[in-house]
């Protein structure tokens, strides 16, 4: 691993923006570590269940949580005798993909269309609260713009009831909540 991937700049300039590597290393009592180191590296392949070497483990920063493994060899994954920086990393990016939660495809229908309820419950609060002695006048000239004549009968100029005014306002406070859902 250490000629083949870990020496060249492509491993170098991905690992360096994508990975905190901490290399724990079994070597077969040939003295070049300490009983203690030994113990710790041991544990810690215990800990993640490592079986067969080398295995690579993917890592949360929490340093608890196992994101995914990679293990060499691997031929369904190409990594044999002649693995390269390139599948090696490839391979990681796959345990990484794995571990990311999926991507929406896009906003819920209830994000996508939630200002329709919104809407219509102002319009019903602004109905209820407008005087409507205006709205013959209104349509009348809504109708010579339009080039139709329309016609509606007289609304009484009577003050807006106490009922409507606190409906009206009970629809504007629910408008207010769905849109920030």
């Amino acid at each position: 691993m250490e000629n083949r991937v870990f020496s060249s700049d492509a491993w170098r300039t991905w690992a360096a923006t994508n990975l905190l590597m901490e290399t724990v290393d079994l070597p077969r009592g040939d003295g070049r570590m300490s009983d203690e180191i030994r113990a710790r590296n041991e544990a810690l392949a215990d800990s993640y269940g490592v079986e067969g070497l080398p295995t690579f483990v993917l890592v949360a920063p929490d340093g608890k949580t196992e994101l995914g493994r990679v293990k060499v060899p691997d031929s369904s994954r190409g990594l044999g005798r002649d693995i390269t920086a390139e599948t090696f990393i490839a391979a990681l990016r796959q345990e990484m993909q794995k571990a990311l939660p999926p991507a929406s495809a896009g906003p819920s229908l209830w994000r996508a269309y939630r200002f329709i309820p919104v809407v219509l419950l102002l319009v019903v609060a602004v109905m209820m609260l407008t005087d409507k002695s205006k709205l013959p006048l209104a349509l009348r000239g809504l109708g010579k713009m339009l080039g139709t004549r329309m016609t509606v009968a007289a609304a009484s100029a009577a003050a807006v009831p106490r009922w409507k005014r606190l409906l009206a306002f009970a629809l504007i406070v629910l408008a207010f909540l769905l849109a920030v859902l």
